[in-house]
């Protein structure tokens, strides 16, 4: 063809929606005898056809599309708490020894504890039975997905069996954003004394950590049938950090 438009074109326009729904939970026990705790827990869901803003997987059938959104999650805990340790002055333990006061005397501990479950990632396919270079491909969906749980290369997450690759001059025919990966668990803390040096200066020492316990945040599986790596976690992030710092007052 000589003349004409013959890229690609984005049409934009009305038509799809979303939803979400939910249900909150707060519980707080306020600041006294030395220790606050709150709880924030969410059951939720969010629905829709492309959180990404990006295309339809197949702009033929847009019910194919229509699933959990990519940050839908469906339960949400956070636990965040404050702790002054009950000695030195001021507390029922060792509060007469001067010794004592000054060595544990001042102390605090506080953190948050959060637990989210896995985020939502749909079963890719190469695009060879499709026939279209640079469509969108989901696999088949063969069977009923077997969640073996495993970490770590060579190990499964997923199970590959109930997937294949898309019949020949079709897109494949599982929806999208239909599998789950793994939850996070972390909790960060942070201890925390406060020193007077003078009537006008005080003096904080901090010792903080991210991911206290090194619990491994996992990413989602390869989620390409047919290869080799198919449905195994070969990532993992925030490892442990931790930072000691002095901070002057005046």
């Amino acid at each position: 063809m000589e003349y004409g438009r013959t890229a690609s074109t984005t049409i934009r326009a009305y038509g799809v929606n979303s939803n979400y729904n939910s249900l909150q939970v707060n519980a707080v026990k306020k600041f006294a005898r030395g220790y606050h705790v709150s709880l924030a827990y969410t059951f939720s869901k969010s629905l829709d056809l492309n959180a990404e803003n990006g295309g339809f997987l197949n702009p033929n059938n847009y019910r194919q599309s229509y699933g959990p959104s990519s940050f839908d999650q469906t339960h949400m805990v956070t636990i965040n708490h404050v702790y002054e340790l009950p000695f030195g002055k001021g507390q029922p333990l060792l509060h007469e020894s001067k010794v004592a006061s000054a060595i544990l005397g001042g102390w605090q501990v506080s953190g948050i504890f959060r637990y989210f479950t896995g985020l939502p990632f749909t079963a890719g396919a190469a695009a060879t039975n499709a026939n279209c270079a640079s469509c969108s491909v989901t696999s088949d969906i063969v069977g009923s997905p077997v969640y073996p749980g495993l970490y770590g290369p060579g190990q499964l997450y997923i199970s590959p069996s109930a997937f294949a690759l898309e019949r020949v001059g079709t897109r494949g025919d599982s929806g999208r954003d239909n599998l789950r990966g793994p939850g996070m668990t972390v909790y960060d803390a942070n201890l925390v004394r406060k020193f007077r040096i003078h009537e006008r200066a005080t003096a904080e020492f901090r010792f903080e950590a991210t991911n206290v316990t090194n619990h491994p945040h996992w990413g989602n599986p390869s989620a390409t049938v047919n290869t080799a790596t198919f449905g195994q976690i070969t990532s993992a992030s925030n490892p442990r950090q931790a930072q000691v710092a002095m901070r002057l007052s005046f």
